[in-house]
């Protein structure tokens, strides 16, 4: 399997399509792939978030008690807020599981994002105690296809299965690593959502 970061570039530019986004997630990052048509219906997701979408597609299956999944998700326009969206949406019904979500709308740019909870602490009206109550977050990384940065190459790398990353769990963890590691060397483009500005891959 190529290991270098270089390589890495080399093949996330050449990610035209989604078979081609298959071999990427085999042969440059190492995962067991086959790709499997969804249509959102029978995802659970409602029409007024699904008519964002035109194709969704598993591309790697790793089962178990608490299953990692890639998914590719084909967006008509590809924003931050809205990708968002439709991963809550995913959520709500497939809440026993840790997944990868790969957007794109014409594969100018690939928005790598995964889902987590974490526990804060927030008032309620009259309490003085503030209970801790589950928040999501969104880790992500949006790449420009033809022009990866270094941040882009190296973040990539780091989710690089080695042969004995078979555990789920394993293997969810070291992509969340990965994405909080992002240190992006230049601003997100306007477009995508300036919001997450302030707080990339925390929002």
């Amino acid at each position: 399997m190529i290991s270098n970061t270089g390589a890495i570039g080399h093949g996330i530019s050449r990610v035209v399509c989604r078979d081609s986004l298959g071999r990427f997630c085999s042969q440059y990052l190492g995962y067991r792939t086959s790709l499997i048509s969804f249509k959102t219906s029978d995802l659970g997701i409602p029409n007024s978030i699904s008519k964002n979408i035109t194709e969704w597609y598993i591309v790697s299956n790793y089962p178990g008690p608490m299953l990692f999944q890639i998914h590719f998700i084909q967006v008509k326009q590809l924003f931050f807020h809205s990708c968002k969206t439709i991963i809550a949406s995913f959520w709500e019904k497939h809440a026993g599981g840790r997944f990868l979500f790969v957007f794109t709308s014409n594969y100018s740019y690939l928005l790598f994002m995964t889902i987590e909870w974490s526990l804060e602490r927030k008032p309620k009206p009259g309490e003085r105690v503030w209970p801790k109550i589950p928040k999501q977050y969104f880790p992500h990384l949006l790449v420009n296809r033809g022009s990866p940065t270094n941040n882009d190459r190296v973040v990539l790398s780091s989710f690089r299965l080695q042969p004995s990353d078979t555990d789920p769990h394993v293997i969810y963890n070291k992509v969340l690593k990965a994405l909080k590691s992002s240190e992006p060397s230049e601003p997100l483009p306007k477009w995508f959502d300036p919001q997450t500005y302030k707080h990339f891959g925390l929002l």
